[in-house]
């Protein structure tokens, strides 16, 4: 089995940088129609001591959206919506970097660590199934 992640370092840079430009945009667009300003409101309101929590709430707020997004691409699969699954996944997916945006998290090179810590793992990560 091939441990090693099979992208180049140009196309590992590509897929970065496109990673980082998703995060920025859906970022930017939440806060350009607002739905960032709920959380700015929230942590410029609690005493600095207890802006680390409250950050972790926003976080699970978050996360909880994401959440119905994953709920709404059920639902379409269910009822053999295609068209609204690929929309709700894709709901899903632009909830995720809006996360990461918050976050501060380089996406890009989360998933390309991961996915090369994924390549060294045995098969079903030594699971039966």
């Amino acid at each position: 089995m091939n441990t090693e992640f099979s992208l180049t370092r140009v196309q590992s840079d590509v897929a970065h940088l496109s990673l980082t430009r998703l995060v920025d945009e859906a970022y930017d667009n939440a806060t350009e129609h607002g739905f960032t300003k709920i959380y700015d409101d929230l942590m410029a309101a609690v005493p600095v001591e207890q802006r680390r929590a409250m950050r972790r709430t926003i976080l699970l707020a978050k996360l909880a959206l994401i959440t119905s997004e994953v709920g709404e691409a059920v639902s379409a699969l269910q009822h053999g919506e295609d068209h609204a699954f690929a929309e709700e996944v894709a709901d899903v997916v632009i909830r995720l970097l809006d996360l990461c945006g918050y976050a501060q998290i380089d996406l890009g090179d989360e998933v390309l660590q991961k996915m090369t810590h994924n390549r060294k793992r045995p098969y079903l990560h030594g699971k039966e199934c």
